[in-house]
């Protein structure tokens, strides 16, 4: 959705479904907006930090630090994604600052966390809130035109399921074959190096991150040959530190996707996809 579209009402139930799975039982004052429920979301943009300077691929990225009940740092975010000038509410657990610390107790606060993240959004969606899964939307209307097969075979691992299945699409209107996992356990089941010749992987997901997975991937000794394209936003320096030059920060553009896919292919000698079998995504 265009940015001039999203209203102040839209932000407000926003908040307020935000504030319910959130703090459940903690009585929490709403921030408040001043103008009317039809007033354009960009007259308050002045209250969210803009995260657009610090990216790299050129989105655009706005925050709103609102915590939750054990953990004060998570964010409502208004984020460009894949689509210039469409945006889309999502939750940030931002909780990547302890990616690399293996604590029990904070591996309980992540999965609390991620569970808050999927409460949101799902009242979002019911809500009909924009939300990444209207990515479906935009992408039935992308005026990418089909290319020929390209002979390659991706495979794309993101647990956001409206991400997920936009990059396939995008991926196989450029030609590529595509299978999709739902996070690092499930890429791990799936990565066969006479099968796949990039993974484009999100980096923040739940059981295992995206760079833990790499990580398993990089100590196989034939399915290292894989190259593989992390996915990042709060985890993006602790991203690139695992994976230098192979590391995209989030949200992206589209044509970003395509440059650094298409980068990594004309430097891999991985085999193509014409040992594969029929796509599962």
């Amino acid at each position: 959705m265009r940015l001039d579209r999203i209203n102040l009402g839209q932000l407000r139930r926003a908040i307020e479904l935000y504030f319910l799975e959130s703090f459940r039982g903690v009585d929490k004052p709403l921030p408040r907006f001043e103008g009317d429920d039809d007033t354009p979301i960009t007259a308050v943009l002045d209250r969210f930090t803009d995260d657009s300077k610090s990216n790299s691929c050129g989105a655009r990225s706005f925050a709103l630090r609102l915590g939750n009940a054990r953990y004060p740092f998570m964010k409502l975010k208004l984020v460009e994604y894949l689509f210039k000038d469409e945006f889309f509410f999502l939750v940030d657990t931002h909780d990547q600052m302890f990616a690399d610390k293996n604590d029990k107790d904070l591996e309980k606060l992540k999965v609390f966390n991620h569970d808050v993240k999927s409460k949101v959004e799902a009242a979002w969606e019911g809500a009909g809130l924009p939300t990444t899964l209207h990515l479906r939307g935009v992408n039935e209307g992308c005026p990418i035109a089909a290319e020929p097969k390209k002979g390659k075979r991706i495979l794309v691992v993101d647990d956001d399921e409206g991400i997920q299945e936009t990059v396939a699409t995008l991926l196989r209107l450029k030609g590529y074959d595509v299978d999709t996992a739902d996070d690092g356990e499930e890429a791990l089941e799936t990565a066969d190096p006479k099968r796949h010749s990039l993974i484009v992987m999100d980096v923040e997901m739940p059981r295992m991150t995206g760079i833990e997975a790499s990580e398993a991937l990089r100590d196989d000794p034939e399915r290292c040959r894989i190259p593989i394209l992390l996915a990042s936003a709060g985890a993006y320096p602790l991203a690139e530190k695992h994976a230098p030059g192979r590391c995209m920060m989030k949200p992206y553009h589209s044509e970003e996707l395509f440059r650094r896919v298409e980068a990594l292919l004309q430097t891999s000698s991985t085999p193509d996809s014409s040992n594969g079998t029929a796509s599962q995504g």
